[in-house]
């Protein structure tokens, strides 16, 4: 009896270390699946199509309105925002409290990038979201996404871009205190020289 408790024990204690190597090896991977994703992206030409969008929020009237907008600013950060998704949307409170804080340098352009399946989700979306410190583009034909075929993981769905529209740095800075001065860090060097 007590032979077969001591092998019983052992079993168990084999299973753990398989599967613990398993989480290891799957954990591994997909860290360098995220590395091969970064240096994919960074450097790469962001494309914007024609027949985008963009909105801003307008002080005199308290809505968002359509906006003639020129992606020729020195930088910015362009965030993709899947609006069919609760969790995502609440990621635009985030920003917008992190740019009222300051958190991150003001002398740049902030883009939130509509993603929708629903053409209808949109239009409640900007009827009902006051966004005032960034501008936000919708493509209705999701051409954006073609073109750019850009990450799934969402934390690879914000980027800094240049006045070229190339990725400087990719990553989402806002819980993130060391990416947020490595942000910092770049924008100030961008905007000095």
């Amino acid at each position: 009896m007590k032979f077969q408790f001591y092998l019983y024990i052992k079993n168990i204690e084999v299973y753990f270390l398989v599967f613990g190597l398993l989480g290891l090896i799957g954990c591994n991977s997909t860290s360098l699946k995220l590395k091969d994703d970064i240096n994919d992206i960074t450097g790469r030409h962001i494309s914007f199509p024609d027949q985008i969008d963009y909105w801003a929020y307008d002080s005199t009237t308290f809505q968002m309105e359509k906006e003639n907008f020129t992606l020729n600013h020195e930088l910015k950060i362009i965030a993709i925002i899947d609006i069919d998704c609760s969790a995502c949307v609440g990621e635009i409170d985030e920003w917008e409290k992190a740019l009222k804080e300051k958190k991150l340098k003001k002398d740049l352009v902030f883009i939130f990038i509509i993603k929708t399946v629903d053409p209808e989700n949109f239009s409640q979306f900007i009827r009902h979201k006051k966004i005032s410190d960034a501008y936000v583009a919708y493509d209705s034909s999701n051409e954006i996404f073609k073109i750019n075929s850009f990450s799934n993981y969402k934390t690879l769905q914000t980027m800094l871009l240049d006045n070229d529209n190339r990725v400087i740095l990719v990553g989402n800075p806002l819980n993130n205190k060391s990416l947020i001065k490595l942000y910092n860090r770049e924008i100030v060097k961008r905007i000095t020289n």
